[in-house]
């Protein structure tokens, strides 16, 4: 989301999802984690935590 400015539109279509799927499964990784993703700062800790499964998922080398 963050690469479309948090617009949940443009993000369903740059994932291919419809809006309400979307919506959905924000609000299931609200419940999840317990964090209001409409906070600036929440979404930060999100956006972080996801930069680094990533990194930590590639092979050492």
């Amino acid at each position: 989301m963050a690469e479309t400015q948090f617009n949940s539109a443009s993000t369903a279509a740059a994932l291919h999802v419809h809006r309400d799927t979307l919506l959905y499964r924000i609000k299931q990784i609200e419940k999840l984690t317990r964090l209001d993703l409409r906070s600036h700062s929440y979404r930060t800790v999100v956006w972080l935590a996801v930069i680094r499964a990533q990194v930590s998922s590639r092979p050492a080398g």
